[in-house]
């Protein structure tokens, strides 16, 4: 179908970033995605094309019945038939020891985004400090997230208020955060950039922030925490 095809059916039009991002049409299960207006309905979508306008959109069963079958006669395991036991049976790497590891982090508010007179996007003021940020975009059906690490709070957000044209995830949130506050929606800004208590193998460590390493490890967890419910599939 071309999108004015479906615009014709919806009856409204698809927002900006349908024809600029084929993420848009990713096959997304998150329970209150847009995507789930076709997935429930059993098709799935393939073969995006943003030039021409438009997408093709296949029985969910179609899509499983080309998924391509190990052979009956292999020389590994199939994964489906993998068990705990088998794994337990494995030896033990060289370095053995069983690792613990366990986090304890809070969101602070920094405060409101919103959009300025010539509708460019506007954050609350932040430090020049590496930390954790997320978005939450409050609307009608619920609140949605997305969250992610940067070395340096200000100048990322700058990046989002002018991204560069290379830049994929920054011109995806420059529209984004726009497109819901013009929809009726507000977005509010919260930020880690201490308070984090890391412990490892019940030895407590500096959870240095300045590490890209830690902050992915906190972005991470902060995902997983909010049980994978973001905007769509950038932090994946």
């Amino acid at each position: 179908m071309g999108f004015r095809e479906i615009e014709d059916v919806l009856g409204f039009a698809l927002p900006a970033s349908a024809r600029s991002y084929p993420a848009w049409w990713a096959n997304d299960p998150t329970p209150g995605r847009h995507s789930s207006a076709w997935l429930l309905a059993g098709w799935e979508t393939e073969g995006v094309d943003l030039g021409s306008e438009k997408v093709t959109f296949l029985r969910a069963d179609q899509v499983r019945s080309r998924v391509p079958r190990l052979p009956e006669k292999s020389s590994q395991p199939a994964a489906e038939s993998w068990s705990a036991t088998q794994f337990a049976e494995l030896p033990v790497a060289p370095d053995g020891r069983a690792v613990q590891l366990s986090l304890e982090f809070q969101w602070r508010t920094l405060g409101p985004v919103g959009v300025d007179a010539d509708g460019a996007v506007l954050f609350p003021v932040a430090p020049n400090v590496p930390g954790l940020y997320r978005f939450r975009l409050i609307g009608k059906s619920g609140a949605r997230h997305y969250i992610g690490e940067t070395a340096d709070l200000r100048r990322r957000f700058q990046h989002y208020r002018t991204p560069g044209p290379t830049q994929a995830t920054n011109i995806r949130i420059n529209h984004l955060l726009p497109e819901h506050c013009a929809a009726g929606g507000q977005a509010e800004l919260d930020i880690i950039l201490g308070d984090v208590v890391l412990v490892i193998d019940k030895d407590p460590a500096h959870a240095d922030l300045g590490n890209k390493a830690i902050r992915r490890l906190l972005e991470h967890a902060a995902l997983v925490a909010e049980g994978g419910d973001t905007i769509d599939s950038l932090n994946r």
